[in-house]
C-alpha cells in the first residue's frame, strides 16, 4: 500500500510540473471560524467506568472524563471545530479542515467552490477526531468502542 501511494503521488508532480503553472497574483484573504459540532454520542458514569477495564488508551480518556464529572463539571456536548480557508481572488482557494475528514467534504468544497481552483487539506488546526459525513454515518461509518 505504501508503494502504491507513494507511487500515485509521484505520477501525480511529475504530471503537474509537465503542465503549465499558473502564478498566483493575488494577496490571501484569510478567514477562519468555529463550527459547533455535536458530538454522536456523550458516555455517562456507567460508561466511563466500565471503559476503565479497556484498552489503555480508552481507560485513560476514561480517568480524564470521570474526573471532569468528580469536580462536577458536565461533559462536553458538542466541538468548535475550526475551518480557515485562504482565496487567492479567484485564482485559488485553500479550505483547511481539522481532523480526519472523509472525502465527501473534499469532493463538496469542490463542487462548490469551483474543483480546479480549490485545494483541501485535513489536519489542519486541530486534530480533535474523526470527521464522518452522513453518508458514512448512514453507511455505519467507523465507530470507536471501549472494546
Amino acid at each position: 500500500m505504501v508503494d502504491r501511494h507513494g507511487r500515485a503521488v509521484a505520477d501525480e508532480v511529475e504530471r503537474l510540473l509537465a503542465t503549465t503553472l499558473q502564478p498566483i497574483r493575488m494577496p490571501p484573504v484569510c478567514r477562519f471560524r468555529r463550527i459547533e459540532l455535536p458530538l454522536d454520542h456523550v458516555p455517562d458514569r456507567t460508561e466511563l467506568e466500565g471503559r476503565l477495564k479497556g484498552p489503555k488508551r480508552t481507560a485513560y480518556y476514561a480517568r480524564v472524563l470521570l474526573a471532569r464529572l468528580d469536580r462536577g463539571e458536565q461533559l462536553p456536548r458538542s466541538f468548535a471545530y475550526p475551518v480557515q480557508t485562504w482565496r487567492f481572488g479567484d485564482e485559488l482557494t485553500m479550505v483547511f479542515l481539522a481532523g480526519e475528514v472523509v472525502v465527501d467534504y473534499a469532493l463538496r468544497l469542490k463542487r462548490q467552490l469551483e474543483a480546479d481552483r480549490t485545494w483541501v487539506t485535513a489536519y489542519a488546526n486541530d486534530a480533535p477526531c474523526y470527521i464522518a459525513s452522513a453518508r458514512v454515518i448512514r453507511e455505519g461509518g467507523m465507530r470507536w468502542t471501549s472494546r
